[in-house]
């Protein structure tokens, strides 16, 4: 009676999970289905639906904290305690995805940095936005907006607020000609173009300047072989050199208590999102917002490809993660395929992912969570000490 008991405790503690988080991407749910609105939206009109402020996805009601490891496991490394920033952007994002929809455009400049072509737009209430066209190289528009709707699935909270919107080629033209990659940007017959609007966060975007071997923190064992966290190519030719890579016997602690638990987020979410240019360049795509201040993940265009798998890099990268955040697995344990599909759907330019994309994603979720599960094994407490 005791177990039946459990078991429908942790079942309902599930489908709670999942209508939270669910709802507040503007999803509802009836009799156990989770279904989205069919209301249109226009792609200039303001949006509907609004997802949630930056916000942790609410733990389990029934499940204990993650136990913390042994002091003397981790005598000298600052104590995390924070949960993710409720106000890293200062609004939530129903108002700021509002104005990203249907404010009127006064300015187009065209982005520095990077590949792809993109314009940083103000718009009529002085506030900006980055946006990143349909294009035939280099950036998946789309992976922007599923990449946002995923971290607020997850409870994450560090991509920045954004929303699909079609735009006229008129209004971009004039600018994109002043990259040689202006034909790349794809236009529609109706002298439209589709793309991803994003939130310009302002601040002081600083790139991670992390010690020489950071990358012993996301350990409970000692590394074998050379760090993944670098591009492909550099990683392919660090293993052909050496198969045992040397790392610092002492490697200082995290500038602040959080960091090493936002890495190991970062880390799975790119996994999650098969990213395959976060890592490389000086700490370009990884940056806090302000010195010290909480860890960001953004540009998320080299996401969700359009066919293929995992690769050997990315599971690199996942396999050398032996330390995670028990919320973010609790999160990652409950949003379903399903859940993931009705948050897509409320963008104005769904759907943004193939059936194929849908089915690779849940193939790394299932990875992802068979992994963590054999951290769990093998290290106990460890694996989940925050």
């Amino acid at each position: 009676m005791q177990a039946r008991t459990t078991e429908l405790l942790a079942r309902a503690t599930q489908m709670a999970l999942l209508v939270a988080a669910c709802a507040g991407l503007g999803c509802r749910t009836e009799a156990g289905k989770t279904t989205t609105p069919v209301e249109p939206v226009e792609p200039q009109a303001a949006a509907t639906g609004m997802p949630p402020p930056l916000a942790s996805a609410p733990p389990s009601a029934s499940a204990p904290e993650p136990p913390t490891p042994p002091a003397s496991a981790r005598a000298s490394e600052p104590q995390s305690t924070s949960v993710a920033p409720p106000a890293v952007f200062g609004e939530t994002d129903e108002a700021r995805r509002r104005t990203l929809a249907s404010s009127t455009i006064t300015e187009v400049v065209l982005a520095r940095g990077g590949r792809s072509v993109s314009f940083k737009l103000t718009l009529q209430d002085g506030s900006q936005g980055l946006y990143k066209p349909e294009q035939s190289f280099a950036a998946n528009w789309y992976s922007e907006l599923a990449s946002y709707a995923l971290d607020r699935l997850l409870g994450l909270g560090r991509v920045p607020p954004a929303i699909g919107r079609r735009l006229p080629w008129a209004t971009l033209e004039p600018i994109a000609r002043q990259s040689k990659h202006a034909d790349e940007v794809v236009v529609q017959r109706d002298g439209s173009v589709r793309g991803a609007l994003s939130w310009w966060v302002s601040g002081d975007l600083v790139p991670l300047s992390p010690p020489d071997g950071w990358e012993t923190w996301l350990r409970n064992e000692p590394p074998i072989g050379p760090s993944p966290y670098r591009r492909r190519e550099d990683y392919q030719r660090a293993k052909k050199v050496a198969h045992e890579a040397t790392f610092p016997e002492r490697v200082p602690p995290p500038d602040v208590p959080d960091r090493i638990a936002e890495l190991s987020d970062l880390i799975l979410f790119d996994f999650l999102t098969a990213n395959h240019d976060r890592w490389g360049g000086e700490f370009t795509n990884v940056r806090t917002l302000g010195k010290k201040g909480p860890l960001l993940a953004i540009d998320n265009a080299n996401g969700f490809p359009r066919a293929g798998g995992t690769d050997a890099h990315a599971l690199a990268k996942l396999e050398w993660l032996q330390r995670f955040r028990g919320r973010t697995v609790r999160a990652l344990e409950h949003p379903e395929l399903s859940a993931f599909e009705a948050a897509l759907g409320q963008d104005p330019l769904a759907p943004l992912l193939n059936q194929t994309q849908l089915e690779h994603f849940e193939r790394r979720r299932q990875r992802a969570l068979a992994h963590i599960r054999d951290m769990q094994t093998r290290f106990g407490a460890a694996a989940l000490p925050w």
